[in-house]
């Protein structure tokens, strides 16, 4: 058994097993080649610059670490950044509309309360094909610690042991 982290320490979790998800989301782009993209959460752009179609991001603090709007060989027919919430947006703005079509994928790693994942879900299944593909990204929390609703609560952090 591992022994607990001292509280002020970083810890570390319990890993899901199976295939990581950039490695993933890089092979869905590929079987699927959507001719349509949107992701609500996109930080430093990751995920964003695996999209070689037309893409519409949304993050409320964009951190873009690399130039997203090329996507690799080819680059992006469209790109759309967002910097809002995900609500604020979907008040205002239609995913359809601005690409003329539905979303053919669609990557949502916003807030992760259930609350919010559900009306994102629900939000982009409103412009999307029976076809479409939406993948959600930290949805099935390890342990109780990442179920909490404020993950800088670090009460009873110390005691969680890991195999």
């Amino acid at each position: 058994m591992t022994p607990a982290a001292p509280p002020d320490a970083p810890f570390t979790r319990p890993r899901h097993a199976g295939v990581g998800y950039l490695k993933l989301l890089r092979r869905l782009h590929a079987v699927k080649r959507p001719t349509t993209y949107l992701e609500i959460g996109t930080a430093a752009g990751k995920t964003l610059a695996l999209a070689r179609c037309a893409s519409i991001a949304i993050d409320p603090r964009f951190r873009l670490g690399r130039d997203v709007r090329q996507g690799g060989a080819g680059g992006k027919p469209a790109r759309h950044l967002f910097e809002m919430t995900s609500d604020s947006f979907f008040a205002a703005r239609s995913p359809s509309a601005l690409f003329g079509r539905p979303v053919d994928l669609a990557f949502i790693d916003g807030m992760h309360h259930f609350e919010f994942a559900l009306r994102d879900v629900m939000n982009v299944e409103a412009h999307c094909r029976p076809d479409s593909l939406v993948v959600l990204h930290d949805c099935l929390p390890v342990d109780a610690h990442m179920a909490r609703r404020d993950p800088r609560d670090r009460s009873g952090a110390a005691e969680a042991h890991y195999p």
